[in-house]
């Protein structure tokens, strides 16, 4: 169990390593640009890919219907988003194309998409 297990600092303090500080660079319902936007609602498939390489991963895995879990968990965990498995799970199961968007949003903020 990940859950409950801390770490010490060098001053003594304890820290939760799942007690993540940072939110998300754009919202989930940030439609922008327009040009990006109309990429991920007409060609799903294709953007997905896109993303999926840009998060590190192989390109097909854009294809799997269930990888916009897995990829935003990554990059949220890996940001030290806020956040939560439930929370990912929810959005990419009822939100693809905006969530599609935040994962592309959140890399671009870093350079990379």
């Amino acid at each position: 169990r990940y859950d409950n297990r801390k770490i010490i600092t060098q001053h003594g303090q304890y820290h939760n390593v799942w007690e993540f500080e940072n939110e998300w660079y754009s919202g989930l319902c940030k439609c922008k640009p327009a040009k990006r936007c109309c990429f991920a609602w007409f060609c799903y498939p294709c953007f997905m890919c896109k993303v999926a390489k840009q998060n590190g991963e192989e390109q097909w895995l854009g294809c799997c219907p269930c990888s916009l879990f897995g990829l935003r968990t990554k990059l949220r965990t890996a940001r030290r988003i806020k956040g939560s498995l439930v929370g990912d799970c929810c959005v990419s199961s009822f939100c693809k194309c905006c969530t599609a968007l935040q994962l592309a949003n959140e890399l671009e903020s870093q350079g990379l998409f």
